[in-house]
């Protein structure tokens, strides 16, 4: 390593300067970002922090004012959820719980089974906790099979769930969710408006009717259709689209009776 000393008369130090840039431009830009943030949705603030510590799961930054900013994860990465027991432990001997929780694009496969047993300690809720690497994927998938103390079985259909608690009943149905996609495309640039989905469910020999419709602006807009349902035989769903355009025409279509967990919705 090559020192420069110091005794050279200041040629060192004139010499660095020749290279210095002003600072004005810099701030400029950087000031520039802060009024015109890349999602229009994102608060930006100046804090002249002199405080800065955590409390629980908040990140707080105090002025030496005393006013406070507090900074929380709105998709936190580990996701728990409690699966509480509700049934007749004179008629229930075992529940058996199958989840799995996929997320394919960044290779994340968590696959867990919880068993519940006619026990104190086993009657008790249980988690089935994971660590996400996209926030926004939180789906889980499970399958629950009850066995009676007479020897029989009962299975629920395949089930999702987005959140935290699932109550396990001896009636209980399965549970779609079906992630209603807006097709990856600029809307503006496409002369699109928006887009409405109608989505529907029924099952009348067991009283089952769901209904949702979405209206979609952008290729950010994700929606969640979700329904009960008692057989696989009998889990299928409709749904029609309506792609109203900028220069005033509107396009329907009738995707017609559908089974997939996905729907990418058309453009016209």
């Amino acid at each position: 390593m090559r020192r420069v000393l110091a005794d050279d008369g200041g040629r060192s130090l004139s010499a660095a300067a020749a290279h210095a840039k002003p600072l004005e431009p810099l701030l400029k830009l950087f000031r520039n970002q802060i009024k015109n943030p890349l999602n229009p949705s994102d608060a930006v603030v100046l804090l002249a922090v002199s405080r800065f510590g955590l409390s629980g799961d908040a990140v707080i930054a105090e002025d030496a004012a005393g006013q406070r900013l507090i900074i929380r994860d709105p998709h936190p990465l580990r996701r728990t959820i409690q699966l509480a027991p509700a049934v007749d432990w004179r008629v229930v001997s075992m529940i058996f719980v199958e989840l799995r929780y996929l997320d394919s694009q960044n290779g994340v496969d968590e696959q867990q089974t919880l068993a519940f047993f006619d026990t104190p300690q086993d009657r008790v809720p249980k988690t089935f906790s994971i660590s996400l690497v996209d926030g926004n994927q939180r789906l889980v998938s499970y399958t629950t099979t009850f066995v009676l103390k007479d020897n029989r079985t009962i299975v629920v259909p395949a089930s999702m769930t987005m959140g935290s608690t699932i109550i396990l009943r001896s009636d209980m149905a399965g549970h779609r969710i079906v992630t209603v996609a807006p097709p990856e495309v600029d809307f503006a640039a496409r002369g699109i408006v928006r887009i409405e989905a109608q989505l529907s469910y029924q099952d009348a020999d067991n009283g089952l009717a769901f209904s949702d419709k979405f209206t979609v602006a952008s290729a950010r807009d994700v929606n969640y259709f979700e329904f009960d349902y008692v057989s696989p035989t009998r889990s299928t769903y409709s749904c029609t689209v309506t792609v109203v355009l900028a220069n005033g025409l509107v396009v329907e279509h009738d995707l017609g009776t559908l089974n997939g967990d996905r729907v990418t919705l058309p453009t016209g």
